[in-house]
């Protein structure tokens, strides 16, 4: 198989987001195309328990949250897809998402949440913190005892990688994974292990030298 190319993408038409948004949706939708019942669940947005806790259960917002996750990326993340011979977005794409900060919450989030039950926003409102979307007693608890300040400066994260169905197994994630990974390991701000973005660094990370 020849080598696949990897392009980062710095901005997005209207009609090239919601084609984006698109693969975002068939992805998570994509386990009725898997051939076991254990990855049919894993890629099902009815059994994705994180799917279900992001928008309280009501999946018709799964359009919103991946327009919103994709926004913000653009804006203080980065981007990465395979393209077709077209030019067009092709199947595959990692990037960063904190959400931390009220940039990235207002191309998309806010318009999100204003969506949600009243139930669901007096979630977020207690149980994550506004400022910074983090979970407050998890994160103390199971999250900040894993790894040295040091190691989280190093350390690089995938929020979001997707391939639409009818494109899987053609290596087009794997392209990504493999391009992020040789980038974090030529920047030696990564340990032994692959994450792809530092949210330490989203301020700069719109310069392509960062990501």
């Amino acid at each position: 198989m020849s080598k696949v190319p990897v392009h980062r993408i710095e901005e997005l038409t209207e009609a090239e987001l919601e084609h984006a948004v698109a693969i975002h949706v068939k992805a998570y939708e994509g386990g009725k195309y898997a051939s076991s019942r254990r990855m049919r669940e894993m890629t099902d947005p009815a059994t994705d328990l994180s799917m279900k806790v992001m928008l309280g259960g009501d999946l018709t917002l799964v359009p919103d949250l991946g327009r919103a996750m994709i926004r913000a990326t653009l804006l203080e993340g980065c981007m990465y897809a395979v393209k077709g011979d077209s030019g067009d977005i092709c199947p595959a794409r990692g990037k960063e998402l904190t959400l931390d900060s009220e940039a990235q919450r207002a191309v998309g989030f806010n318009d999100l949440f204003k969506k949600f039950s009243a139930e669901q926003q007096q979630w977020f409102i207690k149980t994550v913190k506004s400022a910074h979307f983090s979970y407050p007693e998890a994160r103390k608890n199971h999250v900040e005892t894993l790894f040295t300040d040091e190691e989280r400066l190093k350390r690089w994260w995938c929020a979001s990688l997707v391939t639409d169905p009818d494109h899987q197994g053609r290596g087009y994630g794997k392209a990504i994974v493999n391009t992020l990974h040789k980038k974090a390991s030529e920047s030696k701000r990564i340990p032994q292990s692959f994450n792809m973005s530092s949210p330490e660094r989203k301020a700069s990370s719109n310069n392509p030298d960062d990501c």
